[in-house]
């Protein structure tokens, strides 16, 4: 079956005769395809209304179109529509703007379900990113790596598709537009941290937190900036018997289980939900602190279209500007869906007492309330409401100690806890106790069963205000729930995870993975030996044997297939000459040196010539293998979100970690096991800290000197970075006679597993 010759108005029809035949493909008319994206993107979509041209666009074969053509035409098509269309009660989207969404993770259901709010919100934002300028990024090495004499040149742009695409990619973060930097931030210092003034903010919202709710979010150009901190602590709680504790409950007197339930029949999903829900209730109802749950589809785009949407809105100053991020909402809708609103507060709906509580609101949750109040009126006033009350939400998912970062991960702004697909007590064995059950008992890790939950910090300020959230989170954990005791068999660690508001440079990268590198043995001494050995390896590997650059230097491959995936740096010649000298002027190799691939690593250490190359190489580059030093950074000569003169794209990397602070990278030290007690691990903090200081603010001569004298024998590991004194002590009094940390008199007994409460 043929049909007519199909136009694109402004353009002339003969270019676009196409032959239909019985199958829906597009066949030839001469020697060539039509070139679809060379006609969009001819065509001015933003002063036309695509609906004119549904019957051109109804066969254009918009899976294969280009990722920056769906992108523009989506995106002009949507400014057609703001700029003449801005009152429509439903929403319409063309077949190239549906494509879009698809592209991006949405379902097809989810593209029904979206309201004109929403989704004016998101092209909104789009086509404020698309009418700014871009600039291309520069040095291909560190304006501090600079060898003398040497120009080097911008790069040129690139028109090509993947070039595009990564705009693309960019364009879908959450977001919101950088702020203007401050001068200072009053009260921060860079080597020693100190309580950081807030700016005043208007009265919270009901239901937030009082904290910076409205303000930008301390931006990376802020200076001097200030060290922050987080910790994630994993913990094996058991949940309830099981059927196998044949004999009635394993531990009789224990009271802290999830449920006293024995029965099997429940699917372990349910008792995993159980579980966080009545750890997020503890924590909410027992403690000054503000706990969420993670949102299951974080790291997809469909999460940060939908932050994003939020932060959005919660930038709003006033209604007016509310209302620019919201074009088409008329203010009838607004007037009903605020009244609505005053309403659920007049009542009181979001109560926790009554299961609803505001900092943990589903979707269900949402539209139940929207029931509630709204069952007739202005259809748009029911999506209107369900924006404000996920706004609502939004808002009170804050703990009043973090610290608000320009650009961070929104779900850092609070406490959060959720559970591990990960064995719990999988590889315990009976023998493993002093005394473990009869033999006709089983083995304990089939008496109960077993969950292992993460309970995650926000980002918070280091200063000594961390003991005591430490300590309330413990004590909280400890007295409602009982969790099995740090033992070699449980593969849980605690996590310290450290940062500078400014960010880091390539050069103090390079200067804190060389300092974990030499002191790594004794890092190691002050935490269990049981996570020294080679079985340990997956969970906390040493960093010169399981990242990317240990397996090139010290596997000893063949010649024929040495370094196969790239990994190891290819800097210039002009780059070597000056790496080389930077290595010498900060690195004492002759007396760090133990054999020959120590000479390589730390040389290739030192070559790397950006931070997404070098993260690559101190990685493993798979989610399950993890070293006791994790680099969570991405940039060029600094850390940023992308990084375009990395030898490897960004965007063609699989860097085995999600990132947590795209601006500004972050150090994630997974050394420590299973610890609930807030000394060890508020001190373990600080020699993280002091590390990562030390390495970070020394010049290359007091760098040089530092190491020279530890691998001398003139310091300790300790004293080199400037731990305290009475920390020092801490670790040196509870040492084993092996030299490794252990504060216990020994083994576990099954007769007392757990962590007795406070």
């Amino acid at each position: 079956m043929s049909t007519p010759a199909v136009s694109v108005p402004g353009l002339p029809s003969q270019d676009l005769d196409i032959t239909m035949t019985d199958a829906p493909t597009l066949a030839p008319v001469g020697p060539a395809l039509i070139d679809w994206d060379h006609q969009l993107l001819g065509f001015d979509w933003s002063s036309n209304d695509w609906r004119n041209e549904i019957e051109v666009l109804s066969i254009v074969p918009c899976t294969a179109l280009q990722q920056s053509t769906v992108h523009k035409v989506a995106v002009s098509q949507a400014q057609y529509d703001i700029n003449y269309r801005p009152y429509d009660v439903v929403l319409e989207l063309s077949p190239i703007q549906v494509e879009m969404f698809h592209r991006i993770g949405y379902t097809n259901e989810r593209i029904v379900s979206l309201s004109v709010v929403e989704a004016r919100s998101i092209f909104n934002y789009l086509i404020s990113l698309t009418g700014t300028a871009e600039t291309t990024p520069h040095p291909q090495v560190s304006e501090q790596s600079v060898p003398p004499g040497q120009v080097v040149q911008p790069r040129k742009g690139s028109n090509t598709d993947s070039d595009l695409g990564s705009r693309l990619e960019a364009s879908f973060r959450s977001d919101p537009p950088k702020p203007e930097a401050r001068k200072d931030l009053p009260g921060s210092d860079r080597r020693s941290p100190k309580q950081t003034a807030t700016e005043p903010s208007p009265e919270p919202v009901s239901g937030t937190s009082p904290d910076q709710s409205t303000t930008q979010g301390i931006a990376k150009s802020d200076t001097p900036g200030l060290y922050t901190v987080g910790f994630e602590l994993e913990v094996t709680i058991a949940v309830r018997p099981t059927a196998n504790a044949v004999k009635g409950k394993p531990h009789p007197n224990e009271t802290r289980l999830v449920s006293e339930s024995s029965d099997d029949a429940l699917a372990r999903a349910y008792w995993q939900q159980r579980t966080v829900d009545q750890v997020l209730g503890a924590m909410n109802s027992q403690t000054d602190l503000v706990f969420i749950r993670k949102d299951e589809d974080e790291g997809k785009s469909t999460y940060d279209l939908r932050t994003g949407h939020l932060v959005r809105l919660d930038q709003a100053d006033d209604r007016n500007s509310l209302m620019a991020h919201t074009r088409g909402v008329g203010d009838e809708v607004e007037k009903s869906a605020r009244a609505a609103l005053d309403e659920l507060k007049r009542r009181s709906y979001f109560n926790a007492d009554a299961g609803r509580d505001i900092r943990l609101l589903t979707e269900k949750d949402v539209t139940d309330a929207v029931d509630a109040v709204l069952t007739s009126g202005l259809p748009q006033a029911r999506d209107r409401l369900g924006d404000l009350i996920r706004l609502e939400s939004f808002r009170a998912k804050r703990d009043p100690h973090h610290v608000y970062l320009h650009r961070m991960k929104p779900r850092y702004r609070a406490f959060s806890a959720y559970c591990m697909d990960t064995a719990c007590l999988g590889p315990v064995r009976s023998e493993d106790y002093a005394d473990p059950p009869h033999i006709s008992l089983g083995n304990p890790k089939h008496l109960y069963q077993w969950e292992n939950i993460k309970v995650s910090s926000p980002v918070l300020r280091l200063d000594e205000k961390i003991q005591d959230i430490l300590a309330s989170v413990i004590q909280t954990l400890r007295n409602n729930f009982a969790i099995h005791k740090d033992m070699a068999s449980i593969p849980v660690t605690t996590q310290i995870v450290l940062s500078h508001t400014t960010g880091f440079s390539l050069l103090e990268l390079k200067k804190i993975i060389t300092m974990v590198a030499v002191f790594e043995g004794h890092i190691r001494r002050l935490n269990r030996k049981w996570r020294a050995p080679m079985r340990y390896d997956r969970i906390c590997g040493p960093l010169k044997e399981v990242s990317k650059i240990g397996s090139v230097v010290y596997n000893d491959p063949e010649p024929k297939i040495f370094d196969t995936l790239n990994i190891l740096p290819q800097p210039s010649d002009n780059e070597r000459g000056f790496f080389r000298q930077q290595l010498h002027n900060h690195v004492p190799l002759q007396v760090i040196n133990e054999s020959f691939s120590d000479t390589v690593f730390y040389t290739a250490l030192w070559h790397y010539r950006s931070i997404s190359d070098l993260s690559r190489g101190v990685g493993t580059g798979d989610q399950e293998r993890k070293p006791a030093f994790v680099t969570k950074c991405k940039g060029g000569s600094s850390t940023a979100p992308f990084n375009e003169n990395a030898i490897v794209p960004d965007s063609q990397i699989d860097f085995g970690f999600n990132v947590v602070d795209a601006e500004r990278g972050v150090f994630e030290f997974r050394h420590c096991s299973a610890s609930l007690d807030p000394e060890h691990i508020y001190n373990w903090m600080i020699v993280c800290h002091r590390l990562m200081d030390a390495a970070r603010t020394q010049d290359d001569y007091v760098f040089r000197e530092t190491i020279l004298r530890f691998c001398s024998g003139r310091t300790t590991f300790m004293e080199a970075i400037g731990v305290p004194r009475d920390i020092q002590a801490y670790f040196v009094t509870r040492m084993q006679r092996c030299g490794y940390f252990n504060p216990d008199d020994g083994p576990i007994s099954w007769n007392d597993p757990f962590w007795e409460a406070v």
